[in-house]
């Protein structure tokens, strides 16, 4: 580096010192070419929405006098993760949700709730347990394009002919009244929260995700959704 050779005699400047200027000429550099290294959380483009944030043993957000209850608004875990919740539910995404006639369930109100997650780990109903929930038409909206990889589903009742046959629905824009792609939910399980996944969504970036349980009555059931992002 012809700018460090200073003379010292009819020699060059020692090592040390030379190793002392580089270091100190690539510490500018990298300061210069960042200034913006101060505490901003990294954005996640990964998050699985549980529903358990809900819980969390700090603020219900339920009146436990009911089996379920409207989402509140203010339930937005890919804007505000519950670390209290084991898995964690949601992520740092910077992505608002939109509820639309979504109800909220959880066992610590409704023992016959049986969640995916299967954390329901608090005394009465303070950890885990919530599903999304819906006996008639109901959606969710994302304020920027998201992709869900992957969903479970149930119902609360048994199959019954006919009864069971919902669907779920994934739209582009969130004014789309044409959807992206559609799947009917056939439901032939003798028994109530029977689990399925459904993956078929992957790959499809999508403003907004609609639930039609199918006949009214019969409660579809939706838990551990998982959510990417692209990063900006």
């Amino acid at each position: 580096m012809r700018g460090f050779q200073f003379k010292r005699g009819r020699g060059l400047m020692p090592t040390s010192m030379k190793l002392f200027c580089l270091a100190l000429f690539v510490g500018t550099n990298l300061l210069a070419q960042d200034t913006n290294l101060v505490e901003k959380p990294p954005l996640e483009n990964t998050a699985t929405i549980t529903f358990s944030g809900l819980y969390n043993g700090i603020n219900p957000w339920t009146n436990f006098a009911v089996v379920h209850r409207p989402m509140p608004p203010a339930y937005q875990p890919l804007l505000s993760p519950s670390p209290r919740t084991r898995p964690v539910d949601g992520g740092n995404l910077n992505v608002a949700i939109t509820w639309d006639n979504a109800c909220v369930s959880n066992h610590g109100f409704n023992q016959n709730v049986r969640d995916h997650t299967g954390d329901n780990s608090g005394i009465h109903h303070e950890l885990g347990g919530g599903v999304l929930f819906g006996t008639s038409r109901y959606s969710m909206s994302f304020s920027k394009p998201v992709e869900i990889s992957s969903l479970w589903w149930t119902y609360y009742l048994p199959y019954s002919f006919g009864a069971n046959r919902g669907s779920i629905s994934v739209f582009k824009m969130r004014d789309d009244v044409i959807p992206l792609k559609s799947m009917e939910l056939d439901y032939f399980d003798s028994m109530g929260y029977v689990w399925h996944e459904l993956t078929n969504f992957s790959g499809m970036l999508i403003s907004k995700m609609v639930f039609d349980p199918g006949i009214e009555g019969y409660g579809l059931n939706v838990d551990d959704m998982v959510v990417h992002t692209k990063l900006n």
